[in-house]
């Protein structure tokens, strides 16, 4: 089971939008690992943003009016963002975790800002076979240009969150998003 601090934001956009007061039922979303006001509103995109994220996880692409952004890149610190939801995978105790900081702070010396490169996609994909939440998820090499440390974009199909792997939602049963996790700057 994932230890976690639960928020849940309405996924509709209106002016008088208060995404901290609890809702239930249709236009709910629920995101993992954030504090206290770890929201922004910019560019009138409502924004929740992972800074204090302890494990990895996915951002599931699906037009949910919230857009999920962290702290990525290494040292460049960029913060991209991409509209969906945040599903978590892996705890931040796991191996996966220990492998990733070594991967990212020794080959790209937390420079990995410019994306990645073939053997990195290798890496994460191994990775993702590793934890049984995430196995299904592959690296999308037509957007390795586009991958930054802690912020990966993956495609999946219904494998991937099937009941058996221990998901904790189901999301769209193909599509891609982004496997996010603590940035090493």
């Amino acid at each position: 089971m994932v230890a976690a601090e639960f928020l849940i934001l309405r996924c509709e956009a209106q002016p008088s939008l208060d995404p901290l007061r609890p809702l239930a039922g249709k236009g709910t979303l629920l995101i993992h690992g954030l504090g206290n006001g770890d929201y922004w509103t910019m560019a009138g995109k409502l924004t929740a943003l992972l800074y204090e994220l302890s494990g990895m996880g996915i951002i599931v692409s699906h037009p949910t009016g919230i857009f999920v952004s962290n702290q990525v890149g290494g040292h460049a610190c960029l913060h991209p963002s991409l509209e969906g939801f945040y599903l978590p995978l892996v705890m931040a105790r796991s191996p996966v975790m220990a492998s990733l900081h070594e991967h990212f702070t020794g080959k790209w010396r937390s420079h990995c800002y410019d994306g990645i490169d073939a053997e990195t996609a290798d890496f994460m994909d191994g990775l993702f076979e590793q934890e049984h939440c995430s196995r299904g998820l592959k690296v999308d090499r037509s957007k390795l240009d586009n991958c930054l440390e802690a912020w990966v974009y993956v495609t999946f199909d219904e494998r991937s969150f099937a009941p058996g792997h221990g998901a904790i939602l189901t999301p769209p049963t193909h599509g891609f998003g982004v496997v996010t996790w603590p940035n090493s700057d």
